[in-house]
């Protein structure tokens, strides 16, 4: 009958335009699927440089921390230096007045004795 030939086409029509839908569907589906992945890689790529650069930062912190610890270490060295400088210049002033003490002595001796 017309009426069931009708049907049949129909029918045929609908399952084709359902089978483009689900092969769009799943191209579409596929797609997403790469850009998650993709979207992932760059996410993944993106921490690694992070910790990277986290990492330098803090090896650059520990450095620099050495560095001032080496610097506070030898200005405490300079400290102890101009400290013993200091004590070597009075030593020496008080040598210098007994010498001078002394001359005297030997001066006055001597004029004593002419």
């Amino acid at each position: 009958s017309i009426e069931s030939k009708e049907f049949a086409k129909n029918t045929a029509e609908l399952q084709l335009n359902l089978n483009k839908c689900n092969n769009e569907s799943a191209i579409l589906n596929f797609s997403h699927q790469q850009r998650e992945l993709e979207l992932q890689r760059k996410f993944d790529s993106s921490e690694a440089l992070l910790k990277d650069c986290n990492d330098q930062r803090s090896s650059g912190i520990a450095d620099n921390r050495m560095l001032t610890n080496s610097i506070e270490e030898a200005n405490k060295k300079l400290h102890k230096c101009n400290d013993d400088f200091a004590q070597c210049s009075l030593e020496n002033g008080v040598r210098v007045q007994l010498n001078d003490e002394l001359t005297d002595q030997i001066s006055k001796l001597q004029k004593g004795r002419d």
